[in-house]
């Protein structure tokens, strides 16, 4: 089976924590996650989704019992109800977000570190792989939410993946001048096509600070300015990732202290951890970017 997800590509379904990098085939994870819920600003809900796709779901999921010689955790809302599927272990969370993050699951149920490597994956990219395993083709296709002030029509949209966000808004727009977002308010990049993982794209209007895409940060990296100061409060402890201490973390990242931020649980979080964390704190410091370069140099010295 690991042979023919590499040959259709839904291999680099799987991401690994730490560092969240697409899965090495030669490891074997200590547990896979399976996302089956979404609590970011204006998500559609997967239960729907999952429901429609149940056959696939259901195969796809099951699969993944055979990528691991430990548990499969499938996390999902404490309000879905969602198929019993054979091997697997259902999970519910309940609360606002960040509760729906693969990061927040892991670090409840199966915390990791440098010697502690788990998988994780999404609720649609397991239909996808029920649908390879059920019919023999690939799955060309995602239920995406289209949401966002910037749209009069928010709904869900079956697209193909990496469609054109303007061709998916288009004839909705409350004007012109509008940002197109891959992703959530919180997280999502103004792209022109939809990105690998993200099955929501955002219309906002133009002001909203919204993240760059990679391209944009690196052509422009000459420019970008130093991490404004943190001045820590309780919005920062209330929008902190499970189990990080929002000052002392934020800090060793920004100052490059990786020792510290590792010692403070920079191994069990990747950028959208952060992203509501950079939200409320305001100064415009991306986070994310700053954890990125952490975890890159944490990796090389393992």
């Amino acid at each position: 089976m690991q042979s023919l997800l590499m040959t259709s590509g839904c291999w680099q379904s799987f991401r690994t924590r730490p560092f969240g990098r697409i899965a090495d085939p030669a490891k074997i994870p200590d547990a896979i996650f399976l996302t089956a819920m979404d609590t970011a600003p204006l998500a559609g809900d997967p239960a729907p989704v999952i429901k429609r796709f149940e056959t696939w779901f259901r195969l796809g999921a099951a699969a993944l019992c055979h990528l691991t010689d430990g548990p499969v955790y499938i996390c999902h809302g404490n309000d879905a109800s969602l198929p019993v599927v054979d091997g697997t272990k259902s999970v519910a969370f309940s609360g606002r977000h960040p509760a729906g993050l693969a990061g927040t699951h892991i670090h409840h149920i199966h915390p990791v570190d440098a010697t502690r490597m788990v998988w994780h994956i999404g609720y649609q990219d397991v239909i996808a792989i029920g649908c390879l395993l059920d019919t023999g083709r690939i799955w060309t296709q995602r239920v995406v939410a289209l949401t966002g002030p910037g749209t009069r029509t928010p709904r869900l949209a079956l697209v193909p993946p990496g469609a054109n966000l303007r061709d998916l808004f288009e004839g909705t727009l409350v004007s012109p001048a509008v940002q197109l977002l891959s992703g959530s308010p919180l997280c999502g990049m103004v792209e022109h096509f939809l990105r690998r993982y993200d099955v929501q794209a955002t219309a906002m209007p133009h002001g909203h600070p919204a993240r760059r895409s990679f391209v944009a940060r690196y052509l422009t990296s000459s420019g970008e300015r130093f991490p404004a100061p943190l001045i820590p409060n309780a919005v920062h402890e209330r929008a902190a990732p499970c189990g990080i201490l929002p000052a002392p973390f934020l800090r060793a990242i920004s100052t490059g202290d990786v020792e510290a931020a590792a010692k403070l649980g920079a191994l069990e979080i990747v950028e959208e951890d952060l992203a509501l964390l950079g939200h409320v704190d305001g100064s415009g410091t991306d986070y994310g970017a700053l954890l990125r370069a952490t975890l890159d140099e944490l990796e090389k010295a393992i």
